[in-house]
């Protein structure tokens, strides 16, 4: 944005248009700097689906079995 001529800023208006020149180019200075993107909250940023929600209790039911076998070898 550039200062144009009409901004004299001797009356009213001249001023008007200063102040919005100013704040235009203040918004336009942190959008440039400042992209926005989506928040991340940690595991609420991933949608869990029903899919997602059967393949872990898979995972879980064959790690545990896993577990409870190197338990029994361990400990004999």
């Amino acid at each position: 944005m550039e200062r144009g001529p009409e901004m004299s800023m001797e009356d009213e208006a001249g001023l008007g248009l200063a102040v919005h020149w100013i704040q235009q180019t203040l918004i336009t200075a942190y959008e440039d700097n400042c992209p926005l993107r989506p928040a991340k909250n940690g595991r609420k940023y991933l949608k869990w689906t029903s899919e997602l929600e059967s393949l872990r209790r898979e995972v879980r039911r064959l790690f545990n079995v896993i577990m409870a076998v190197w338990n029994i070898t361990n400990i004999r």
